[in-house]
């Protein structure tokens, strides 16, 4: 029985592909399922300080990736013997908590999505996937998009 642990990005264009292949997944021999998802949160006043509650902020995002988790685990259809853990992070770099998480609840494999970069940014930056196969310690599942 492994440990599974999906990393999904409900801001992407490619969510409901991504999702359609997670459905054609065998899950029979998974034991714990950890259904995962990162928000960035960065703030930037560049000179001009308002009145902000982060914590107000937070709440609201993390209520909002609880939604999309729970909506997920219940779009999967996943069997009562798999135990799904759904985990909401918020961070300032979701490439290193993301694979922090993974190791610290040794998961046994990691399942992400990868799609090709535009413009500059795809230039000058590496995706997650990349990331992940150079600082993840885990079995790693890439679906392309």
């Amino acid at each position: 029985m492994k440990k599974l642990m999906v990393c999904i990005d409900f801001q992407g264009e490619s969510v409901d592909s991504f999702i359609k292949k997670l459905r054609e997944l065998d899950w029979k021999n998974i034991s714990e399922l950890h259904l995962t998802s990162c928000f960035v949160l960065n703030m930037h006043s560049f000179g001009y300080f308002p009145e902000i509650k982060i914590g107000e902020i937070q709440t609201e995002v993390q209520k909002n990736l609880d939604a999309s988790l729970d909506a997920l685990a219940k779009d999967l259809k996943i069997g009562e013997e798999t135990k799904i853990i759904k985990k909401g992070l918020i961070s300032e770099s979701e490439r290193e908590t993301l694979a922090r998480y993974s190791n610290e609840n040794e998961i046994d494999q990691v399942i992400i999505s990868t799609r090709k970069k535009h413009g500059i940014a795809g230039y000058f930056t590496s995706s997650f996937a990349e990331f992940m196969l150079r600082h993840s310690k885990r079995e790693l599942l890439i679906f392309r998009e």
